[in-house]
């Protein structure tokens, strides 16, 4: 993989990038991968859109993640889902607004989801087939204030200089790039047969997000596009329900975009309190406790060039990346609340120091005691 910073405060900024995105850098051109990837759902597919034991649901998610001394990653995601259940039309709609500020790389974005579930006879009633389709606007920022361009430092006298650089890309000005952005998948999963019985319900599907590789070139006077790659995602669950207070959930979510291919399992527990202590009979509380980690299954490099100077890093090293333990709480299957703190723990990183973050999720369910269908078996966070 290959691209060309044009200016040194760039190369600091992919620096902190290839730490704070979790994804292996392709510089300008990678997602962020947040690290409790149920917080926000409908982000991960449009096939979950209006997936949710409610009349309409809305996710927060926000994450500050310390990445060097001057720079933080900071993600803030809003979600909200609709279910549609008419004669001629069943599935869902949701709205996606995310916004990621990397170390004075901020990217937008809006989004509409929409799902469709696939007709299916009685006799499989339990068992269901979505797929979903996502459209919308993807939006990027360079902040160059906070970036020193190579005639603002003397490399003689290892000092910075004042005064404005006279960059083209300054001197032309950097360009805040909109680009239509879209997605697809599929997901097929099975939802509890009988309340109170011995059931695994799972879950498995897959994603193609940007598969029209949206242009977020920054340089208005480049005749070459800065496509965002396309990024495959699958992910598969369990849920074991116990005839007990507790139930089991393990899930997992492989990723590949550009070069980076990552691999993050979770396993939490569940706690429920039932109404007048009457097994399973209105929940009127949950106590979640999990863990989800984070792998690199491959080593990443990257190359950079500054003027003549060509530089290859390896950014990424495979094996275990980060480990993000979380507990939370949902009251009366309406409110729930978690924090969590991605822990990184590779040992091999692009900077010679490297700090964790705090992540704070928050959901509300409008009209959830009046939902009646059976319960999905997907992660909360």
């Amino acid at each position: 993989m290959t691209k060309k910073l044009p200016f040194v405060g760039l190369a600091r900024l992919a620096a902190t990038l290839s730490l704070g995105l979790g994804f292996s850098v392709g510089v300008l051109a990678q997602d962020y991968a947040p690290g409790l990837t149920f917080a926000n759902p409908t982000s991960l597919a449009p096939s979950f859109a209006g997936l949710i034991e409610g009349k309409v649901g809305a996710d927060f998610s926000h994450r500050i993640r310390r990445a060097t001394d001057s720079d933080n990653f900071v993600t803030t995601m809003l979600t909200v889902d609709l279910p549609i259940d008419r004669k001629f039309f069943s599935g869902g709609a949701g709205l996606i607004l995310a916004s990621d500020n990397a170390g004075g790389l901020r990217t937008n974005q809006a989004h509409i989801a929409l799902s469709y579930e696939v007709p299916k006879p009685a006799r499989i009633r339990y068992h269901h087939l979505r797929a979903g389709f996502q459209a919308g606007i993807l939006q990027r920022t360079i902040e160059t204030s906070s970036l020193v361009f190579a005639d603002q430092f003397n490399a003689l006298q290892n000092r910075f200089l004042s005064g404005q650089s006279n960059d083209i890309l300054v001197t032309n000005g950097l360009t805040s790039p909109v680009a239509f952005d879209a997605a697809v998948s599929l997901l097929f999963y099975r939802t509890q047969k009988i309340k109170g019985n011995r059931e695994f319900n799972y879950y498995i599907g897959g994603a193609l997000h940007h598969f029209n590789k949206p242009n977020i070139s920054f340089n208005s006077s480049s005749a070459t596009a800065a496509e965002l790659s396309s990024r495959t995602t699958i992910y598969a669950g369990l849920k074991y329900r116990t005839r007990s207070i507790v139930d089991l959930n393990l899930n997992g979510i492989y990723t590949e975009q550009n070069s980076s291919q990552l691999l993050t399992v979770g396993a939490f527990a569940r706690v429920v309190f039932y109404e007048r202590n009457v097994l399973f009979s209105n929940e009127s509380a949950s106590l979640i406790a999990g863990v989800n980690l984070r792998m690199q299954l491959n080593n990443v490099r990257t190359v950079t060039q500054v003027g003549t100077q060509v530089e290859e890093t390896t950014v990424r090293r495979q094996g275990l990346e980060s480990m993000v333990p979380y507990i939370g709480l949902e009251y009366n299957r309406t409110v729930s609340i978690a924090v969590g703190y991605d822990q990184i723990l590779a040992s091999q990183t692009a900077l010679t120091s490297s700090f964790g973050g705090l992540m704070f999720m928050a959901s509300y369910v409008f009209g959830a005691n009046l939902y009646k269908k059976p319960a999905l078996p997907f992660p909360i966070f």
